[in-house]
């Protein structure tokens, strides 16, 4: 049996459920090699498989990486991001889940580098004309801990 765009669908909710982002990887590629554009609902699904497993461990590197490589392969292909794709390249930068990141905002949690990335891509997001209330409200908490980090130094 061939798989088609709704089987590889269910498979990424399926590695997005489990955390396992390499098989939800492997996944969009193999749609790739069948000829399948994902769409961007099967980008953000392979997103929401990083962000489990980089909120547990906690893998900035992982993390940045994961998300270029998306951006990159919606690029070439073509594909326009939407908010909610947006939203979970935020929260896998952050390696936290955005309503996580909402209630638990001190700024020892995250690496300026890890501020600085997410606060880039809301704003490219911005640029693109992709905003949502959650952004602009995470937008706002990471604005304050890039501030009192530099305060700090």
């Amino acid at each position: 049996m061939e798989l088609n765009a709704t089987h590889y669908g269910c498979l990424l909710k399926g590695y997005q459920y489990l955390g396992d982002s390499v098989g939800a990887w492997e996944t969009v590629q193999r749609m790739h090699s069948q000829g399948i554009q994902p769409t961007v609902a099967n980008y953000t699904a392979a997103l929401g498989a990083c962000l489990k497993q980089v909120a547990y461990y906690r893998d900035f590197a992982y993390a940045k990486a994961f998300v270029a490589q998306v951006r990159s392969d919606m690029e070439r292909c073509a594909v326009q991001p939407d908010r909610f794709l947006l939203e979970f390249q935020v929260a896998v930068v952050c390696c936290l889940d955005m309503k996580e990141f909402q209630n638990d905002h001190s700024s020892n949690c995250w690496s300026p580098g890890q501020v600085n990335e997410a606060l880039l891509l809301i704003r490219q997001g911005e640029q693109a004309g992709l905003t949502s209330s959650l952004l602009r409200r995470t937008q706002g908490i990471l604005l304050r801990i890039q501030n009192e980090s530099q305060a700090s130094e």
